[in-house]
C-alpha cells in the first residue's frame, strides 16, 4: 500500500477523533519541508563510522539503484545511520522496528516505510528511464525514527521520518488545501535534496536555506506530477503540493533557516506542476537535468520579479 493511501486513511481518523486538537509548534522541530538537520546541501557527506552509507557505497563503485528501508540489510546499514545521526546532533534519534504500531492507529511502522518506498520508487524509475544522468547507480535508504521531526534528508543518502509526525501533518494543512498528494510531496521534496547533493546546488553559498528549499519545492512538485496522469488528478496534485508546502512557510527573513513565505512556496510548487503539464502539452521529454535546471531558474526568476524587496534582503542569514 502506498504511503499516501495509508496516511489518507489515518488523517481522516485523526481529524474525526481530534477535531479541536491544536497544531504542534513548528519552530522546535526538524521538519521535512523545513530541513533543520543540516546546512544547505553542498555535496559534503557528514562523517560516518561503523558502516557505509549509500553515498559511500556509490563513491566506492558499489552502484545500487532504488529506494530501500533501513530494515533492508542487503542495501542499508544501520550502523551508518546511527553514526550519521550522531554526527548531525540528532539526540534521541532511534530507528523504529517494523512491527511497532503508530499510537492507537494500528498501522505498523513497516507499512509506512514501505509506503515511502512505493511513492519514491516511481519517481526514481521515471528519472532513470528518461536518461541523461547516472541516477541508475544511486540508492536511498528510508529511516523511520524518533527524534527527526517530520522528515529530513542527509547528504550521504538517508531520508528519515518520524511516523507519528507524518500523521500529524493533518493538523498543519487545512482541509481545503489538502489532498492525498500533500504527504507524497513531503518525501518528493526530501528526494529533491538528494539530487542537490548528487548533482550540485547553485544556492549552496547563500546565507540561508531559502533558495535551496524553494528549488526543492519546485522539483518535489514536479516529481509528484510527472508520475500522475493528466486531467482532474493534476488538479489534486496541485492542490496537495501547494497546501503542504505553504503549511511549512515562515516569515523569518533574517534566519539562516528561512525557507520562504506562503507566497514563495506556493509559487515554486506551482512552477513544478506547470513544468510537467507544459512539457506534456508540447509532447516534450522530461528528464532530471531539465527539471533541475528549470526549477533552479524558476527560483531566480521569482526573486527577480520581487521588485519591492532587493533579493539580498530576502535571506539575511544573520540569526539562527
Amino acid at each position: 500500500m502506498r504511503l499516501s493511501h495509508v496516511v489518507a486513511f489515518l488523517l481522516a481518523a485523526v481529524s474525526a477523533a481530534c477535531p479541536g486538537h491544536p497544531a504542534p509548534p513548528i519552530a522546535p522541530i526538524r521538519t521535512a519541508l523545513v530541513t533543520r538537520a543540516e546546512p544547505a546541501p553542498d555535496g559534503g557527506p557528514p562523517p560516518t563510522t561503523g558502516g557505509r552509507s549509500p553515498a559511500e557505497k556509490f563513491a566506492a563503485g558499489e552502484l545500487v539503484f532504488g529506494v530501500y528501508t533501513i530494515h533492508d540489510v542487503a542495501h542499508c546499514e544501520l550502523a551508518s545511520w546511527d553514526a550519521t545521526a550522531a554526527a548531525l546532533g540528532l539526540d534521541g534519534a532511534q530507528v523504529l522496528g517494523r512491527e511497532l504500531t503508530i499510537g492507537d492507529t494500528g498501522v505498523a511502522v513497516g507499512a509506512m516505510a514501505d509506503g515511502v518506498v512505493d511513492d519514491l520508487t516511481p519517481i526514481m524509475t521515471a528519472l532513470r528511464d528518461a536518461g541523461g544522468s547516472d541516477i541508475d547507480g544511486h540508492h536511498v535508504c528510508v529511516v523511520p525514527a524518533t527524534g527527526v521531526g517530520v522528515a529530513l534528508s542527509t547528504s550521504n543518502g538517508f531520508i528519515a521520518f518520524e511516523p507519528a509526525a507524518i500523521i500529524g501533518i493533518n493538523e498543519l494543512v487545512p482541509d481545503a488545501e489538502r489532498s492525498m498528494y500533500s504527504v507524497v510531496v513531503v518525501f518528493a521534496h526530501e528526494f529533491a535534496h538528494q539530487l542537490q547533493y548528487w548533482y550540485g546546488n547553485p544556492f549552496a553559498g547563500d546565507k540561508s536555506m531559502r533558495r535551496t528549499e524553494l528549488a526543492a519545492d519546485c522539483m518535489g512538485a514536479a516529481f509528484v506530477a510527472m508520475t500522475q496522469p493528466s486531467g482532474w488528478i493534476m488538479e489534486q496534485v496541485h492542490k496537495g503540493v501547494v497546501g503542504a508546502l505553504q503549511a511549512y512557510a515562515d516569515l523569518k527573513f533574517r534566519s539562516v533557516m528561512h525557507h520562504g513565505t506562503r507566497v514563495d512556496r506556493a509559487q515554486l510548487a506551482h512552477a513544478g506542476v506547470e513544468l510537467v503539464t507544459s512539457r506534456r502539452a508540447q509532447q516534450q521529454p522530461l528528464d532530471l537535468a531539465t527539471i533541475k535546471r528549470t526549477c533552479d531558474a524558476a527560483v531566480e526568476a521569482w526573486d527577480a520579479s520581487l521588485t519591492l524587496t532587493p533579493p539580498d534582503q530576502l535571506w539575511g542569514g544573520t540569526e539562527p
